[in-house]
Protein backbone atom coordinates (compact mmCIF):
# COMPACT_ATOMS: atom_id res chain seq x y z
CA UNK A 1 0.00 0.00 0.00
CA UNK A 2 2.74 2.53 0.96
CA UNK A 3 4.41 2.10 -2.51
CA UNK A 4 1.06 4.00 -4.06
CA UNK A 5 1.93 6.98 -1.70
CA UNK A 6 3.60 10.06 -3.32
CA UNK A 7 7.37 9.99 -2.19
CA UNK A 8 7.24 12.37 0.29
CA UNK A 9 5.06 10.29 2.25
CA UNK A 10 6.96 7.00 1.71
CA UNK A 11 10.05 8.72 3.74
CA UNK A 12 7.44 10.06 6.56
CA UNK A 13 8.19 7.83 9.56
CA UNK A 14 4.47 8.38 11.10
CA UNK A 15 2.75 7.57 7.83
CA UNK A 16 4.82 4.80 7.45
CA UNK A 17 3.98 3.37 11.20
CA UNK A 18 0.45 4.05 10.61
CA UNK A 19 -0.10 2.57 7.23
CA UNK A 20 1.36 -0.53 9.16
CA UNK A 21 -1.20 -0.54 11.53
CA UNK A 22 -3.96 -0.02 8.78
CA UNK A 23 -2.27 -3.40 7.23
CA UNK A 24 -2.21 -5.72 9.91
CA UNK A 25 -5.88 -4.80 10.95
CA UNK A 26 -6.80 -5.31 7.45
CA UNK A 27 -5.31 -8.89 7.47
CA UNK A 28 -6.19 -9.81 11.59
CA UNK A 29 -9.77 -9.11 10.07
CA UNK A 30 -9.53 -11.27 6.73
CA UNK A 31 -9.35 -8.20 4.28
CA UNK A 32 -7.35 -7.28 1.47
CA UNK A 33 -5.01 -4.10 2.78
CA UNK A 34 -5.39 -3.30 -1.04
CA UNK A 35 -9.18 -2.06 0.01
CA UNK A 36 -8.98 -0.48 2.29
CA UNK A 37 -8.32 2.66 0.80
CA UNK A 38 -9.79 3.72 -3.08
CA UNK A 39 -6.24 2.28 -5.17
CA UNK A 40 -8.17 -0.20 -7.59
CA UNK A 41 -11.36 -0.61 -9.37
CA UNK A 42 -12.40 -3.75 -7.66
CA UNK A 43 -12.96 -1.86 -4.47
CA UNK A 44 -15.23 0.47 -5.51
CA UNK A 45 -18.31 -1.18 -4.06
CA UNK A 46 -17.06 -1.96 -0.69
CA UNK A 47 -16.43 2.14 -0.54
CA UNK A 48 -19.63 2.71 -2.54
CA UNK A 49 -21.38 0.80 0.88
CA UNK A 50 -19.07 2.43 2.83
CA UNK A 51 -20.39 6.03 2.11
CA UNK A 52 -24.15 5.21 1.69
CA UNK A 53 -24.69 4.68 -1.95
CA UNK A 54 -25.25 1.41 -3.82
CA UNK A 55 -23.21 -0.79 -4.62
CA UNK A 56 -25.53 -1.94 -7.40
CA UNK A 57 -24.46 1.44 -9.52
CA UNK A 58 -23.86 0.80 -13.20
CA UNK A 59 -20.62 3.70 -13.60
CA UNK A 60 -17.47 2.83 -15.04
CA UNK A 61 -14.78 3.17 -12.26
CA UNK A 62 -13.86 6.97 -12.92
CA UNK A 63 -17.66 7.57 -12.24
CA UNK A 64 -17.65 5.17 -8.97
CA UNK A 65 -14.28 6.71 -7.86
CA UNK A 66 -15.70 10.94 -8.19
CA UNK A 67 -19.14 9.43 -6.19
CA UNK A 68 -17.50 7.96 -3.25
CA UNK A 69 -14.99 11.13 -3.27
CA UNK A 70 -18.12 13.62 -3.57
CA UNK A 71 -20.05 11.92 -1.26
CA UNK A 72 -16.60 12.16 1.52
CA UNK A 73 -16.55 15.86 0.55
CA UNK A 74 -20.41 16.09 1.23
CA UNK A 75 -19.80 16.79 5.11
CA UNK A 76 -18.06 20.13 4.52
CA UNK A 77 -19.21 23.48 3.72
CA UNK A 78 -20.51 23.83 0.22
CA UNK A 79 -18.39 26.64 -1.56
CA UNK A 80 -18.29 27.92 -5.15
CA UNK A 81 -14.28 26.39 -5.24
CA UNK A 82 -16.28 22.95 -4.12
CA UNK A 83 -18.86 22.96 -6.61
CA UNK A 84 -15.95 23.72 -9.38
CA UNK A 85 -14.03 20.59 -7.99
CA UNK A 86 -17.36 18.08 -8.46
CA UNK A 87 -17.78 19.48 -11.63
CA UNK A 88 -14.26 18.59 -12.57
CA UNK A 89 -14.25 15.60 -11.04
CA UNK A 90 -17.27 14.37 -13.03
CA UNK A 91 -16.62 16.41 -16.82
CA UNK A 92 -13.53 17.09 -18.20
CA UNK A 93 -15.21 20.26 -20.26
CA UNK A 94 -15.59 23.90 -19.98
CA UNK A 95 -18.44 25.59 -17.84
CA UNK A 96 -19.97 28.36 -16.69
CA UNK A 97 -21.60 28.62 -13.17
CA UNK A 98 -23.35 32.00 -12.73
CA UNK A 99 -24.77 32.60 -8.75
CA UNK A 100 -27.70 34.58 -8.64
CA UNK A 101 -27.90 35.44 -5.19
CA UNK A 102 -30.95 37.11 -4.82
CA UNK A 103 -33.06 34.12 -6.30
CA UNK A 104 -31.24 31.37 -4.64
CA UNK A 105 -30.00 29.71 -7.85
CA UNK A 106 -27.04 28.83 -9.67
CA UNK A 107 -26.51 28.03 -13.35
CA UNK A 108 -24.28 25.37 -14.57
CA UNK A 109 -23.81 25.89 -18.46
CA UNK A 110 -21.38 23.30 -20.56
CA UNK A 111 -19.71 25.58 -23.02
CA UNK A 112 -17.67 23.34 -25.01
CA UNK A 113 -20.01 20.36 -25.52
CA UNK A 114 -23.35 19.59 -27.36
CA UNK A 115 -25.60 17.51 -25.29
CA UNK A 116 -25.81 16.46 -21.69
CA UNK A 117 -21.95 15.40 -19.64
CA UNK A 118 -21.34 11.81 -19.73
CA UNK A 119 -21.82 11.25 -15.88
CA UNK A 120 -24.90 13.91 -15.55
CA UNK A 121 -27.64 11.92 -13.47
CA UNK A 122 -24.57 10.98 -11.24
CA UNK A 123 -23.08 14.80 -11.12
CA UNK A 124 -26.22 16.29 -10.34
CA UNK A 125 -27.22 13.58 -7.72
CA UNK A 126 -23.33 14.71 -5.70
CA UNK A 127 -24.64 18.53 -6.44
CA UNK A 128 -27.87 17.78 -5.32
CA UNK A 129 -26.11 15.45 -1.97
CA UNK A 130 -23.52 18.85 -1.11
CA UNK A 131 -25.86 21.71 -1.19
CA UNK A 132 -27.67 23.48 0.80
CA UNK A 133 -31.66 22.75 0.05
CA UNK A 134 -32.71 26.60 -0.53
CA UNK A 135 -30.47 26.56 -3.48
CA UNK A 136 -32.11 25.72 -6.68
CA UNK A 137 -29.38 24.28 -9.71
CA UNK A 138 -30.24 24.81 -13.51
CA UNK A 139 -28.03 23.14 -15.65
CA UNK A 140 -27.87 24.61 -19.44
CA UNK A 141 -25.86 22.68 -22.28
CA UNK A 142 -26.39 23.03 -26.20
CA UNK A 143 -27.87 21.15 -28.90
CA UNK A 144 -28.64 21.13 -32.18
CA UNK A 145 -32.12 20.00 -32.88
CA UNK A 146 -33.27 18.27 -36.44
CA UNK A 147 -35.13 21.37 -37.32
CA UNK A 148 -31.92 23.64 -37.03
CA UNK A 149 -30.16 20.93 -39.15
CA UNK A 150 -32.44 21.28 -41.53
CA UNK A 151 -32.72 24.78 -41.90
CA UNK A 152 -29.10 25.06 -42.19
CA UNK A 153 -28.43 22.04 -44.71
CA UNK A 154 -31.70 22.40 -46.82
CA UNK A 155 -31.82 18.66 -47.97
CA UNK A 156 -30.53 15.05 -47.06
CA UNK A 157 -28.42 15.44 -50.17
CA UNK A 158 -26.63 18.49 -48.95
CA UNK A 159 -26.15 16.73 -45.60
CA UNK A 160 -24.09 14.12 -47.10
CA UNK A 161 -21.56 16.52 -47.33
CA UNK A 162 -21.00 16.99 -43.53
CA UNK A 163 -19.76 14.85 -40.93
CA UNK A 164 -21.85 14.51 -37.59
CA UNK A 165 -19.34 17.00 -36.22
CA UNK A 166 -19.87 19.48 -38.77
CA UNK A 167 -23.48 19.37 -38.12
CA UNK A 168 -23.33 20.11 -34.10
CA UNK A 169 -21.54 23.69 -35.36
CA UNK A 170 -24.29 24.60 -36.98
CA UNK A 171 -27.24 27.21 -35.30
CA UNK A 172 -26.72 25.96 -31.35
CA UNK A 173 -30.01 26.45 -29.05
CA UNK A 174 -29.66 26.55 -25.44
CA UNK A 175 -31.58 24.25 -22.95
CA UNK A 176 -33.02 24.49 -19.45
CA UNK A 177 -33.15 21.72 -17.40
CA UNK A 178 -33.69 22.72 -13.03
CA UNK A 179 -32.86 20.43 -10.87
CA UNK A 180 -36.26 18.88 -10.59
CA UNK A 181 -36.46 17.81 -13.89
CA UNK A 182 -34.88 13.92 -14.98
Amino acid sequence: MLERLPSYYRKSAVISELYDVIENYAIKHGMNPDDVFITKTSSFDRHLSDVGLSPAIDADGETKRAMVLSRLRGNETFTLSKLISLIKSYEDTAFEITEISSENRVIIHFTERKGMPRNFAQLKRSINDMKPAHIVFEYETQYVSWGQAAADVKTWGAAREYTWGDLSLLNTAVVKLTETED
